[in-house]
């Protein structure tokens, strides 16, 4: 793409189509350049200008059902909530917590999400 675009440029600042016939080996050159620059600024730009989105460590499990708004909302309460509780008290804690966000989800289902969170959670010693 940078060649092409360099490519043009040549031709519109020299008003000819000589960057396209005898001198194609400079244009060539000149874009591969402009590529080249163009990636090396694209990676700067990433590493150190762009804002990073944080994401929780339930954003993998949630973000198929609920919404960008409801998933940070879920996701606070969540954790905010299974800090303290018993072991007996966190599964019918994270079911009732899902239920609040996802009414529409079948039981199974539910039941299902409810003990992925609940131990993916308890992995994590949260």
């Amino acid at each position: 793409m940078g060649t092409l675009l360099y490519a043009c440029w040549r031709a519109i600042a020299t008003g000819s189509a000589i960057p396209f016939t005898s001198d194609i080996a400079h244009t060539i050159e000149g874009g591969f350049a402009c590529g080249c620059a163009a990636t090396l600024y694209y990676v700067i730009y990433e590493q150190f200008f762009r804002m990073k989105k944080d994401v929780s460590v339930l954003t993998p499990l949630l973000q198929p059902y609920l919404a960008d708004e409801a998933l940070q909302e879920a996701e606070n309460k969540l954790l905010e909530g299974y800090v303290g509780l018993t072991e007996e008290e966190r599964l019918p804690f994270v079911r009732e917590t899902l239920l609040c966000y996802l009414p529409e989800l079948e039981e199974e289902e539910l039941c299902a999400l409810a003990s992925l969170v609940n131990g993916y959670l308890a992995k994590l010693n949260v």
